[in-house]
């Protein structure tokens, strides 16, 4: 149990063990590359937008690979150097969904609560389907919803509250404007989606 959210350090990936992308290929090997990076960008995403610090390895941003080395100490550069070849073409669009969620975090102090108490009083876990994770985060002049889906299938969702909700970010869409405005009080996730939804008071 921490006294402070800054003593806590979440990750996924460090520079120990297997890079995040290998660790998804050893345990999913039967589904598309396409799923693993949707999966990659779930637990990515996840950390930048829970309380506490945030750390990225080098290269996470962009899916590095070690080619399976679980232990690189002394793998020598083939393994451990940084292939920045692979930054390009469609890993942009996973450069600029970390971007998206590192604005978010610096330009709301909802994902960014200095204390236990805050964290008690303004984060609430929310009703989803299993195993969906959603949870609210409130604030003076706007709410944030954040709800994961973790399944190869899509799942309809219940918001937390009446009211104009906009899917203001997903990684399965790249908009630098809000994705859709609901009318209703449920929404609809894809498979492997992280969307994160904004109401104003």
């Amino acid at each position: 149990m921490f006294s402070c959210p800054l003593q806590s350090v979440n990750y996924v990936e460090c520079h120990d063990n297997h890079t995040l992308l290998d660790k998804l290929q050893l345990s999913n090997p039967t589904i598309s590359e396409e799923d693993r990076r949707k999966m990659h960008q779930l637990a990515t995403g996840l950390v930048l937008l829970s309380q506490g610090v945030p750390f990225l390895h080098a290269g996470q941003e962009f899916f590095r690979s070690k080619n399976g080395d679980e232990n690189s100490y002394l793998s020598g550069d083939k393994v451990n150097q940084m292939e920045w070849r692979k930054r390009g073409g469609r890993e942009d669009e996973n450069i600029q969904w970390i971007r998206k969620l590192i604005q978010l975090r610096k330009q709301h102090d909802h994902f960014r609560l200095q204390t236990a108490k805050e964290i008690k009083e303004r984060v609430h876990f929310i009703q989803v389907p299993v195993p969906l994770v959603g949870y609210l985060l409130l604030g003076e002049k706007k709410d944030f919803v954040i709800v994961i889906n973790p399944t190869n299938i899509k799942h309809q969702i219940t918001m937390p509250s009446h009211g104009r909700w906009t899917k203001w970010i997903s990684n399965l869409r790249d908009s630098k404007s809000p994705i859709s405005c609901l009318l209703q009080q449920t929404a609809e996730l894809d498979a492997y989606e992280l969307a994160i939804f904004l109401k104003y008071r």
